[in-house]
């Protein structure tokens, strides 16, 4: 009998033929498949993200100006604000000059009026400017100035703990100063130049310190008129240096106090006449009023 040969029809595999196929050939074609398909898929899905980055960026960069841009209709009212701004000051510049003049005007008149049998009373009458603040002076004295600091330390002996103070310089701290000044025997006080009287007021509204009802701004800086060393010892002596020096050392105030020689303060225009009595003939002007 004839042995059968190996690979011929006999019931059995062709093992190395099995072998052979699965050493030659990939047992899972649709893997091969996919994994081709995903290869040529991956150029087409970056090029995608890279748009979607793009687009993306574009957007951004446009809501960022358009953010930025201010509206046109809120544009233009802050453009008519400004505008108005500008034109009422103006206004209110012209009619201080025209007010100064009338002023010079009315003062050489009574002046002139007072001379002769009156020399009493001109000499009441210039003291008592004086002391109104009416009229201009200048002479020796002292500059304070202060400035908002950078700290927010706060202290059991701080005179303005408990109030939720920050370092930023407030109204009552030039009230404070102000009336220090007065007790230290200043002729005359003036906050960033505004000539101060007994009616004048110190305040804030929102963020601003205002004298007068006008803003101010830093530094903010306080002239008394006067002997500047005495000016200076009775204030450092008095309760007005040691509330200087708790700012200072408290929230960082920035303060300086330094002597002048020359101190120009411009009389005050907030003062308003609002009682005035005429002589009857024979009689002498009357003392009182205001």
């Amino acid at each position: 009998m004839t042995a059968p040969t190996r690979g011929s029809d006999t019931g059995y595999p062709n093992t190395m033929s099995l072998l052979q196929s699965l050493w030659q050939n990939d047992p899972s074609p649709e893997y091969a498949e996919a994994a081709a398909r995903g290869h040529r898929t991956s150029k087409p899905k970056h090029a995608v993200i890279v748009a979607i980055a793009v687009v993306l960026g574009i957007l951004l960069a446009a809501a960022t100006v358009q953010l930025r841009t201010p509206k046109p209709a809120a544009q233009k009212t802050r453009d008519y604000l400004i505008d108005r701004i500008h034109a009422k000051t103006k206004s209110a510049d012209e009619l201080a000059e025209k007010n100064a003049k009338t002023s010079a005007a009315i003062e050489a008149a009574q002046t002139k009026a007072l001379h002769g049998d009156n020399k009493a009373l001109l000499t009441r009458y210039k003291n008592l400017k004086v002391a109104a603040g009416a009229t201009a002076m200048s002479g020796a004295g002292i500059r304070l100035a202060l400035s908002d600091g950078d700290s927010d330390q706060k202290s059991d002996t701080d005179p303005r703990a408990g109030d939720g103070s920050d370092s930023r310089v407030q109204d009552r701290d030039i009230q404070t100063i102000v009336n220090a000044l007065w007790a230290a025997g200043a002729k005359a006080v003036t906050v960033n130049g505004a000539r101060l009287t007994s009616l004048s007021s110190i305040r804030s509204a929102g963020g601003a310190i205002l004298v007068d009802y006008k803003p101010l701004s830093q530094p903010y800086t306080i002239d008394a008129l006067g002997d500047s060393d005495t000016l200076q010892a009775r204030l450092a002596a008095s309760s007005g240096g040691s509330y200087l020096q708790s700012l200072k050392s408290n929230y960082g105030i920035d303060v300086s106090i330094q002597a002048e020689s020359d101190l120009t303060m411009p009389a005050s225009d907030s003062l308003r006449l609002h009682v005035a009595h005429t002589p009857k003939s024979g009689k002498s002007a009357p003392t009182g009023g205001s």
